[in-house]
């Protein structure tokens, strides 16, 4: 296929030019040009102006005034974008895990100011998109038993738990708890459904439906002062709770109270 152009310059001697290869005419000193697709291909990363540098013998030479001139193309442009520069974690993000596309792999994400970035896979696609307030406390769970865990957000004691990560309206809307409350979520029962709960003080209420109402499990486990963790510690397809004091890990392998199955420091 021919590339042509218009050449904007008119040397008097050998020349070099620039020209886009959008175009599709050419003139020089009059006449028309046609320009050969020839030799190496390069790359650009500017493709909103793709062009490929030419030379030409020198346009008074006799052989070519007045007629047909060939001009061989030294490069042609291969146009690739740039990659993307990964995007960085803000101070004041909220960081957190999730398997976003249930491939069994749990990857970072974080929430800032209602935005949400989550890493589909390690060293992949950072997917970015608006969800919530920026005063919301971000929620991760599996909230339909799906496989692939899905973002939510708590307002107040209000839950908008949504079981797409994209934007839109929530697939859950309800009341549970305080307002003061530290939500966690768990599958507390094994069923493969992860449900809300909340820690006040060094009280747990826990529910196995996603929807308000009296808690399904109410304990006491911990100190009010200790961060509350929620995981399957022994591999048995039920999360349980779990604290963590000062770098040391309280494990329990039960939703109850007593004391705890597994302890290790970690900080």
């Amino acid at each position: 296929e021919l590339v042509t152009d218009e050449l904007v310059t008119s040397p008097a001697n050998d020349w070099s030019d620039t020209v886009d290869i959008s175009d599709v005419a050419a003139s020089f000193e009059g006449e028309t040009v046609d320009i050969e697709e020839t030799l190496t291909d390069i790359s650009v990363t500017d493709c909103s102006n793709p062009s490929v540098t030419m030379q030409g013998p020198d346009p008074s030479d006799p052989l070519v005034v007045g007629g047909e001139l060939i001009i061989d193309v030294v490069n042609t442009v291969t146009c690739e974008a740039p990659e993307p520069p990964a995007p960085s974690v803000p101070a004041g993000a909220i960081p957190f895990v999730g398997d976003w596309n249930g491939d069994g792999t749990a990857t970072p994400g974080w929430f800032h100011e209602s935005r949400w970035y989550l890493v589909e896979s390690p060293g992949g696609e950072v997917i970015s998109f608006f969800y919530g307030r920026g005063t919301d406390t971000p929620v991760v769970g599996d909230w339909n038993a799906s496989g692939e865990q899905t973002i939510g957000v708590r307002r107040g004691n209000r839950w908008f738990l949504r079981n797409d990560n994209s934007g839109g309206a929530p697939s859950l809307d309800f009341y549970y708890g305080r307002a003061t409350d530290i939500p966690v979520v768990g599958d507390y029962d094994g069923s493969g459904e992860q449900t809300v709960g909340v820690r006040r003080g060094s009280r747990w209420f826990l529910r196995n439906d996603n929807s308000g109402g009296a808690p399904d499990l109410d304990f006491f486990y911990g100190r009010a002062t200790d961060i509350p963790v929620v995981g399957d510690w022994n591999n048995s397809g039920q999360e349980t709770v779990g604290v963590v004091r000062n770098g040391t890990w309280l494990l329990k392998n039960t939703n109850s109270g007593g004391a705890n199955d597994i302890t290790y420091d970690y900080r």
